[in-house]
């Protein structure tokens, strides 16, 4: 195999995700009532950004508004 071969290449320089990344599931009843409680404070949010560089972790501060609900429902 020549050393040009991108897939080959690309094969030795595969690097696993961090064990830190969350896995994607749908959020149940008793978490996105959680999310109206913390609606209007301030937390901690941290998301990772993937490029030719690696993968880098990103902490900031954001803060939680109240839901967008349909036309006539109750918060």
């Amino acid at each position: 195999m020549p050393n040009d071969d991108p897939i080959a290449k690309a094969i030795r320089d595969y690097q696993r995700a961090p064990r830190e990344l969350p896995t994607r599931r749908p959020m149940t009843f008793d978490e996105e009532l959680g999310l109206v409680e913390l609606a209007g404070q301030t937390v901690d949010v941290t998301h990772f950004v993937v490029d030719d560089q690696g993968v880098t972790r990103h902490t900031e501060r954001a803060t939680i508004t109240h839901p967008i609900l349909p036309k006539g429902t109750e918060q």
